[in-house]
């Protein structure tokens, strides 16, 4: 029976954890409007790993040559689709940048197939439909387009598709922490460098950016990516995806409560849509059955 929980609860930690990248959309709009967003997130990443090494000093430090492959292929898609996420919150809002990462979960079921060479059951396939469905729900509004920043969103859908496909194969194999410390570090580096080469650093100078580094770094990054690479060693690729598919719904809660946007009805029912699928998911996850 204890076993049969550790699904259970890493479904419930990532619901913690998307419910909480999906604030983060509102404060970064409005950090990267004062400060490059390269910038932002060198210093986010960078406070993340001092967080995971001020608390596993001895673990992090003593085990991170044996998952050096493993966080370099990780932490490279992490790179990726959080840099062109970023640097497209500068061209599109922040509730659109959010549905449009939610596409993840589409992208991941096909990504698995092809690397984790994992066909997925009916029952996940229907999850998958269930959430899909329910963005383009989300999406749905008065007007269509198609932007820049958009473009780049889509990107960030696929990197973190494969983000969730390679932590599928890697963090089984290895400990969480050594694995959630080394993609940190080395997305702080690829910041970092591409960052000093790009742009010119500016201070952080008001409470607005260091609130956005003090959730984004510790929060969402320390904390969130350590809780995820422990619930891959329970969840498969597309169940991960498919609970991380419920960040679009709360960056837009976030919009609303933060921003006063507003949600049609046809867009509360994709969010139910998507609440359902965590649930089937969920309890499907609680009965033992392993579905992929």
């Amino acid at each position: 029976m204890h076993i049969r929980r550790k699904p259970l609860a890493a479904t419930c930690g990532l619901i913690a954890v998307t419910a909480l990248w999906g604030y983060t959309f509102v404060v970064v709009k409005q950090a990267i409007l004062q400060i490059p967003p390269l910038q932002f997130l060198a210093l986010r990443f960078t406070l993340g790993a001092i967080v995971l090494l001020a608390a596993f000093p001895r673990s992090t430090i003593r085990g991170i040559s044996k998952a050096l492959g493993s966080s370099a292929a990780v932490g490279s898609a992490l790179a990726v689709g959080y840099a062109f996420q970023t640097l497209g919150l500068r061209y599109t809002g922040a509730t659109k940048s959010a549905l449009i990462t939610g596409l993840t979960v589409v992208m991941t079921p096909v990504l698995a197939v092809v690397v984790l060479k994992r066909k997925p059951s009916a029952v996940t396939v229907l999850a998958v439909a269930m959430s899909a469905a329910g963005l383009a729900l989300l999406t749905i509004g008065p007007t269509v387009s198609f932007n820049l920043g958009d473009a780049l969103t889509l990107v960030t859908a696929l990197a973190f598709a494969a983000h969730i496909v390679l932590l599928g194969r890697y963090s089984p194999i290895c400990d969480a922490r050594q694995l959630a410390f080394g993609q940190i570090v080395f997305s702080t580096i690829a910041f970092a460098l591409i960052s000093l080469t790009l742009e010119d650093w500016v201070a952080p100078s008001t409470s607005e950016v260091w609130w956005a580094l003090a959730v984004t770094g510790i929060g969402a990054t320390a904390v969130a990516f350590l809780v995820m690479t422990w619930a891959q060693q329970f969840l498969s690729p597309t169940k991960t995806a498919i609970v991380v598919a419920m960040e679009p719904v709360f960056g837009t809660l976030a919009g609303y409560t933060i921003l006063s946007e507003r949600l049609s009805i046809v867009g509360w029912t994709g969010a139910a849509l998507m609440f359902g699928a965590i649930l089937f998911v969920t309890l499907r996850t609680e009965t033992g059955r392993r579905d992929t």
